[in-house]
């Protein structure tokens, strides 16, 4: 749930909240999903809600009568056929194509086994996608690019870019003496594939040039730091792994240069936008870059 203050402003304004399912461990949630498999649901959909709880949130709509309902995910677009019909307009806001992540991540990775967990998770992401966008009388893409997509790949006619923005007013740009070592720095949720093979990559870079003598610090901000991360950067003096913080923009107003060599994703990258925000250097992908107009 929201925090209370949060909780309390959202009342005030006439909003309610339907509390998240707990989340599952991962043996549960692979049981979980492999049951909903067996039951024609989606295998996606159960990490948030099972069927009968989409059920009782799309009535608990309807009953409200609303002029507009916004679905905020693809994944939680299968309240698209249990809308659809019973209110005015009904338009799904996605994040991202999510069956784009799992095939680049199959294309970067040299496991054979992720490769096709991968094929299989992106087979499956699109037919989702082909089955349900289509039901909404307008897709939100975050991009262009992703616009792009919906319309040649998936045959799309109503789709609108509403572009990922910050609120400047919480980053303002730090007044602050260059660091007395030249820092990278790189952010990001650490479970997520590409933001751990980029941490890897990055740490390998920093191994290397210590090794030539050229002294500098890498920081490596986020929650979630993984086994391989900390394997990598194992006797690295000039490594920092911190762990969640309470807010990334000191450290990344803090950097020489934001460092983002991400190799798998989509949608548009929020910590490349905050970095440029608090004009730092960003050195970054074409996928890193996707969909910011640079």
């Amino acid at each position: 749930k929201p925090a209370w203050p949060l909780r309390r402003e959202l009342y005030a304004h006439g909003g309610s909240i339907y509390p998240p399912r707990r989340p599952l461990a991962p043996a549960r949630l692979a049981m979980a999903a492999g049951l909903a498999l067996a039951c024609g649901d989606n295998p996606m959909t159960v990490r948030y809600a099972w069927r009968r709880r989409l059920q009782r949130l799309a009535r608990r709509i309807v009953a409200m009568s609303p002029d507009l309902v916004v679905v905020g995910d693809t994944f939680l677009a299968d309240l698209a056929p249990l809308l659809k019909g019973k209110v005015p307009r009904l338009l799904i806001d996605t994040h991202n194509v999510e069956s784009r992540l799992p095939r680049r991540v199959g294309r970067e990775s040299r496991n054979p086994v992720t490769k096709l967990r991968c094929a299989a998770e992106a087979a499956y992401l699109e037919g989702m996608e082909r089955r349900l966008l289509p039901l909404a009388d307008q897709v939100w893409a975050v991009s262009d690019d992703d616009a792009r997509h919906y319309r040649e790949v998936l045959g799309l006619g109503n789709v609108l870019v509403v572009p990922n923005v910050l609120d400047m007013a919480r980053y303002p740009v730090p007044d602050l003496p260059p660091p007395a070592v030249p820092t990278v720095v790189f952010c990001g949720w650490f479970r997520h594939w590409p933001n751990e093979d980029a941490a890897v990559k990055l740490i390998a870079h920093s191994r290397r040039l210590a090794e030539r003598g050229v002294t500098h610090d890498l920081v490596l901000v986020g929650r979630d730091p993984t086994p391989a991360m900390a394997a990598a950067a194992e006797g690295m003096a000039q490594v920092t792994i911190t762990g969640e913080v309470p807010d990334v923009a000191p450290y990344i107003g803090g950097a020489t240069v934001f460092a983002a060599p991400i190799a798998a994703g989509s949608g548009t990258k929020l910590k490349v936008l905050e970095a440029m925000a608090l004009e730092r250097a960003v050195l970054t992908t074409e996928v890193g870059a996707e969909g910011l107009y640079l």
